[in-house]
């Protein structure tokens, strides 16, 4: 149950970095965001069992369906944030 809410925060840290530093290309920050969580959260999985799960294929495979959606989401929800803040400080003359 943990895992899932990890993954979901993870998925939103790392979609928020990575609009942070590929500001003009959110497509490749979103499928960047949504492809690191599980990467993580794997590792840290690997790190605290001490071997990788067998199953590991069908656990990524199942985490970049969540992550994806999540990590686009954030991605565009801050997009869209950036350029009305910039439509506002144009209109009220702040440049």
């Amino acid at each position: 149950m943990w895992s899932w809410v990890i993954l979901v925060g993870l998925s939103v840290a790392l979609g928020a970095a990575a609009h942070s530093v590929l500001r003009k290309q959110p497509v490749n920050a979103g499928f960047l965001a949504g492809c690191a969580a599980p990467a993580v959260l794997l590792l840290l999985a690997r790190v605290q069992l001490g071997y990788f799960d067998p199953f590991w294929p069908i656990a990524l495979f199942v985490m970049l369906l969540v992550a994806m959606p999540i990590a686009f989401a954030v991605v565009y929800a801050l997009r869209y944030l950036d350029r009305r803040r910039a439509k506002s400080s144009v209109d009220k003359g702040l440049s």
